[in-house]
């Protein structure tokens, strides 16, 4: 069925799809790219916002993210993916994506961040950031520690990202404000939460060293005292 009943778009000629009008007739999977202009998607239960020379992919009922940013309003679930994380919309996002990394910023709403890797759930607040990446050396999923939101510099990069005026911006601020009340203070908590995690990791990697090598010691001593036996070299 074509999907024109529900599917607009501002700034249109900005738009390309591969393949064409694959996004109006229904066609999976469908690539979506704007050139060198912000792009606005009204879709069935979701508002996309594009910054310029961005790609996203629909394949039915999921969304991926493969260059560029985006802005997402989600009125209903929507699942949303890039190379490194698995987002179960429901809110506000704004997501930045390069081939290293994605930054995720939760803006309001009740969104769950999983794992591209593991789908484990990556804890992300609203009115918080973070980056993902890869898998670490341990076979973890690479994750930063998350911020909040600083109110000054959002503002600023939010809407030079999406070419929308500072009052525009401000307009959802009224909104996104009062989910983000105390976030600075809760970042503090968060981040020595983990620094408290990372030092007890380091410390756990010491004493595991500290008893292999005390192990080897002992293995050693008994195996000079089993060759000193057997040599009748005890005692000298």
């Amino acid at each position: 069925m074509a999907l024109g009943l529900w599917f607009s778009c501002a700034s249109c000629f900005a738009l390309i799809e591969e393949p064409a009008s694959c996004l109006d007739q229904g066609i999976n999977p469908c690539w979506i790219k704007n050139q060198d202009q912000p792009l606005h998607l009204k879709l069935q239960g979701q508002n996309l916002q594009l910054s310029p020379n961005s790609i996203i992919e629909r394949n039915f009922d999921s969304w991926r993210l493969l260059q560029g940013e985006i802005w997402i309003q989600a009125q209903v679930p929507s699942l949303w993916k890039t190379s490194f994380v698995k987002i179960e919309a429901q809110g506000d996002l704004w997501i930045r994506h390069t081939d290293q990394k994605s930054i995720v910023r939760n803006l309001f709403g009740n969104s769950k961040m999983l794992s591209g890797i593991d789908q484990s759930v990556l804890p992300l607040p609203v009115g918080f950031e973070n980056w993902y990446s890869g898998l670490s050396k341990a076979k973890t999923p690479l994750q930063g520690v998350v911020k909040p939101l600083v109110m000054k510099d959002f503002i600023k990069s939010f809407a030079s990202s999406f070419h929308v005026s500072v009052s525009t911006v401000r307009e959802h601020l009224s909104l996104w404000q009062q989910e983000w009340k105390g976030n600075v203070e809760q970042g503090s908590q968060i981040y020595s939460e983990a620094v408290t995690r990372h030092m007890a990791s380091v410390q756990e990697k010491n004493d595991l060293k500290k008893q292999k090598r005390q192990s080897q010691r002992a293995e050693e001593e008994s195996l000079r005292k089993m060759f000193r036996e057997r040599n009748g070299l005890e005692g000298l």
